[in-house]
């Protein structure tokens, strides 16, 4: 029997994902999890909340240098809020 790969990641009703190898399932582990989520494109990177983070952390002029470039016309704190906001 030939099941094609999934693009998507599946769990069972406890929240489990097991990965099949072979002729055996093996339990993922959570970064396993979400690597594998990554690779199927079902979560992203960029998206990813870090930790601790402040907004002081944020380069704005890097954030202005990106708003030129992408014709945004308000300014980098308008964009960040926006940004914020979604």
């Amino acid at each position: 029997m030939y099941i094609p790969a999934s693009s998507e990641l599946h769990a069972n009703q406890v929240d489990e994902a097991y990965m099949r190898v072979g002729d055996k399932s093996r339990k993922l582990t959570f970064e396993e999890r979400i690597q594998l989520m990554y690779d199927k494109g079902e979560r992203y990177y960029e998206d990813t909340a870090v930790y601790g983070a402040m907004v002081d952390d944020i380069d704005m002029t890097a954030v202005e240098r990106y708003t030129e470039l992408i014709g945004y016309t308000k300014s980098a704190k308008q964009y960040y809020n926006k940004i914020m906001a979604s």
